[in-house]
């Protein structure tokens, strides 16, 4: 990320758009694009700023997100599906979501019938890995929560696989 954003320090561009990186993670890229006076300007995740190195922090509330992705996934896929998850009880804002979507699934009638918590420090993967091997061990499932970016293609190729094995979704 550090390396990334000092590249466009380097390339003068105009402005700098991260997707919730700390200040920390790239805190001297960060600094040298306010040196540079190029705004800097991240979204999707709220962090502390004390050297203000980000012009602004735009963050949406992670819990409606996620209660608007189950209630999507209710109305699609109905009362008694069964899904498998990622979740990411770890992380205070991460397991805020969870929550929510947990509670939206209840209301409806899904069931999570499996879940995992993916190890970040080999995202896509453990997420790509453990979705297939829940979709494995659960016949019947009928869909799959991912709510982090990484996960999306992730969960996209879990399920390529194991429709080519006939096994179904």
């Amino acid at each position: 990320m550090a390396s990334g954003i000092q590249s466009f320090v380097t390339q003068k561009v105009d402005a700098i758009v991260t997707i919730a990186v700390a200040p920390a993670a790239a805190q001297q890229a960060l600094l040298a694009a306010k040196k540079a006076k190029i705004p800097a300007i991240t979204i999707a995740g709220p962090n502390p700023d004390p050297q203000k190195v980000y012009a602004a922090q735009i963050h949406p509330n992670d819990s409606a997100l996620d209660g608007v992705l189950a209630q999507y996934m209710c109305d699609d896929l109905g009362k008694g599906a069964k899904v498998v998850a990622q979740f990411f009880p770890p992380l205070d804002a991460l397991a805020r979501r969870d929550a929510v979507a947990n509670a939206v699934f209840k209301n409806c009638g899904i069931s999570v019938v499996a879940s995992h918590q993916v190890d970040f420090a080999n995202a896509v993967q453990d997420a790509t890995k453990s979705t297939l091997d829940m979709l494995r061990a659960n016949p019947g499932v009928t869909g799959v929560f991912a709510d982090q970016d990484f996960e999306f293609r992730a969960a996209v190729n879990a399920v390529k696989q194991h429709l080519q094995s006939g096994r179904g979704v």
